[in-house]
């Protein structure tokens, strides 16, 4: 019995580190697009 919540524990352990990986990765991508966008609009803002 302990040793099958164990395993349960450590698979939910490892699934929450890799959602945490990916949601860090999707974060930065999301920063990016926003800093660049945001440079796009303030230069076209520059020209006119």
């Amino acid at each position: 019995m302990g040793r099958f919540v164990w395993r349960v524990f450590t698979a939910y352990c490892v699934k929450i580190a890799a959602f945490y990986e990916f949601a860090k990765m999707y974060i930065l991508i999301v920063v990016l697009y926003f800093i660049i966008f945001n440079s796009l609009i303030i230069s076209v803002l520059c020209k006119i």
